[in-house]
């Protein structure tokens, strides 16, 4: 016996794309078939069942609320970089996090990007520690160590650190993933 349920839920992209639903305005009402899941922020429903799957928070906090990720980025060696890892670990301990325990960025908004607001951040507040750096064959892996109230690492990584890194070592190419220090999978590819 197939049973139709009738929604008014906001609908994920993924469900209004099915061949159950002809019109996906967000909230118009729909037929959901059996085993067809809604997307509710990170979960899903299964509607046979009605078990909700959830998806697995990244990163991974420790107990206390702390985390550390793994990033890896390729790197292209030559002659003419002997222990590049070395003299990265050596450049954010002595040159960039002296230069970086703050951050100011701006942000824009209004009418042509008018009305300018600055924001600090404190790189204190997002990191209990500076990053770690070690090489592995073509591939550079950074350990970042999160701090329990942080919020805005993942802009410190892709605004800050990665931009700041790539400038003063033209040997670190793009970036390959983002994982927790203690996978041993390869981690969620950036793209």
């Amino acid at each position: 016996m197939a049973i139709l349920l009738i929604t008014s839920l906001p609908l994920s992209r993924e469900l209004c794309s099915s061949r159950f639903h002809n019109t996906c305005n967000g909230t118009r009402p729909s037929l959901a078939a059996p085993g067809d899941h809604y997307q509710f922020a990170k979960s899903k429903r299964n509607l046979s069942t009605g078990a909700v799957m959830t998806h697995p928070k990244f990163p991974t906090r420790k107990h206390d609320g702390s985390f550390c990720v793994e990033v890896g980025l390729r790197i292209h060696l030559d002659d003419s970089t002997p222990d590049i890892a070395a003299r990265i670990q050596s450049w954010f301990n002595d040159d960039w996090i002296s230069r970086n325990k703050t951050w100011t960025r701006t942000w824009a908004s209004g009418p042509n990007l008018a009305t300018k607001r600055d924001e600090v951040l404190s790189y204190s507040d997002e990191f209990l520690a500076i990053p770690e750096v070690e090489e592995a064959g073509a591939e550079l892996r950074i350990r970042l160590f999160g701090a329990r109230t942080a919020r805005f690492w993942k802009d410190w990584l892709v605004s800050k650190i990665a931009p700041d890194l790539k400038a003063q070592f033209p040997q670190v190419g793009e970036l390959l993933y983002i994982r927790d220090c203690d996978s041993d999978t390869q981690g969620s590819p950036m793209n």
